[in-house]
């Protein structure tokens, strides 16, 4: 009999259904088949175990060094959704799915990647010159400045 609960499995909702003799059961598709259990509770345990293979790639576009690097996100971790990341230079790392390597994009082809990369520099290029142009012009405190402001205003209308 079908009832009113779902199981998520692997990013998928599908039916619970109970037996006559109390078994809760769940039809996946493809070659995964079914699962079933004595109770919801682990019904629900044993749908958590199962994974659906794939793979993501994506470029992480790194602003600080100005350099793109190529990942491929792996899998996503059962119990806590990290995303398992495995990098291009044969590094792997969890990351919480909140969280972003950089500024990511689909991956990006390597004219793709050239080209952000020559931007990064340019635009690093220019950050750098708007920082040493602004240095002796920057104030050291705005308040500071606001109170000798009004110190001297004073001072003039007495």
């Amino acid at each position: 009999m079908k009832t009113a609960m779902t199981i998520s499995v692997a990013g998928k909702d599908y039916p619970v259904y109970v037996s006559d003799t109390g078994m809760f059961r769940v039809d996946l598709d493809g070659q995964q088949g079914q699962i079933s259990a004595p109770s919801f509770a682990e019904l629900e345990r044993k749908a958590r175990k199962i994974k659906t293979k794939f793979e993501f790639p994506f470029s992480s576009v790194r602003v600080l060094t100005g350099r793109v690097k190529h990942g491929t996100v792996t899998g996503i971790h059962a119990t806590r959704g990290n995303l398992l990341i495995r990098w291009e230079d044969g590094q792997s790392e969890q990351l919480p799915g909140w969280s972003s390597p950089g500024d990511v994009t689909r991956r990006l082809t390597d004219a793709e990647a050239a080209e952000v990369e020559r931007l990064l520099e340019a635009r690093n290029k220019a950050v750098r010159e708007l920082d040493r142009y602004l240095a002796p012009l920057k104030l050291e405190s705005l308040k500071k400045a606001a109170e000798q402001a009004r110190d001297k205003a004073a001072e003039e209308t007495k």
